[in-house]
């Protein structure tokens, strides 16, 4: 009983994942709020941001990665229920069972450290493990139902999450650079308005929004007119 417990919160979280970023801008609010930036010099928060933008264009990097060595049928968006016609055990696959996640945990771990709270760090860190290890463990039981022995035979030599890099394999099919642009642009935008965001709070609560920063205005347009044009050569079939 408790494993069909889990295994539905698993399948409910897996569903909504995409949501689960919302709940960082709302904390955002609170910690930024309480944070006292007067104790950073500038040269501080200068390289802690610029160490923390890093961070997150790192989990961008093993996303694309993954994404682009993919095999059809394997690392899709789908939202309602688990999909796989075949196993991924090459490339970042073969170091870590979860790459997809991986990156996504560095992209937010980075935008969570903007703000240069530890508290909203070590939030982040406890509400990510207890929202994703339900879904992984959700995710397990599919693809253990559905591939059997070959996915176990990968799982049991395969780290969860941290990975182990001496297991690397390197993919035999080639590097998909437009699946990569045309599944990307939306989480590329998004992780830029993030940055925004964070960035106008922590002027707003620090007293020193005493004018709109344009530079962050010129970030988000060229943010914005990227998007645009990656999202119409794909709805015109290009990508």
């Amino acid at each position: 009983m408790q494993t069909q417990s889990n295994h539905s919160l698993g399948t409910f979280l897996f569903k909504y994942r995409g949501q689960i970023p919302v709940v960082l801008f709302i904390l955002a609010i609170f910690f930024i709020y309480n944070t006292n930036y007067a104790l950073f010099t500038e040269s501080q928060t200068l390289a802690l941001k610029a160490a923390s933008i890093l961070i997150s264009t790192l989990g961008f990097i093993i996303r694309f990665h993954v994404i682009g060595f993919s095999k059809p049928g394997t690392s899709g968006r789908n939202r309602t229920k688990q999909v796989a016609d075949a196993l991924n055990t090459t490339g970042l696959y073969s170091i870590t069972r979860n790459p997809l996640y991986l990156g996504n945990f560095m992209i937010w771990l980075g935008l969570v450290c903007y703000c240069l709270n530890a508290y909203f760090i070590l939030t982040f860190l406890i509400l990510f493990f207890l929202l994703y290890i339900p879904i992984i463990k959700a995710e397990e039981a599919f693809l253990t139902q559905k591939f059997k022995s070959q996915y176990l035979d990968w799982k049991n030599n395969t780290p969860a999450f941290l990975p182990n890099l001496l297991k690397y394999k390197a993919c035999k099919h080639p590097f998909k650079l437009n699946e990569v642009l045309r599944r990307e642009y939306s989480g590329f935008m998004a992780c830029v308005v993030a940055f925004v965001y964070a960035e106008l709070l922590m002027l707003f609560f620090s007293e020193n929004l005493k004018h709109f920063p344009f530079h962050l205005l010129y970030v988000l347009v060229v943010a914005a007119v990227i998007t645009f044009l990656l999202r119409t050569l794909k709805k015109r079939g290009v990508l």
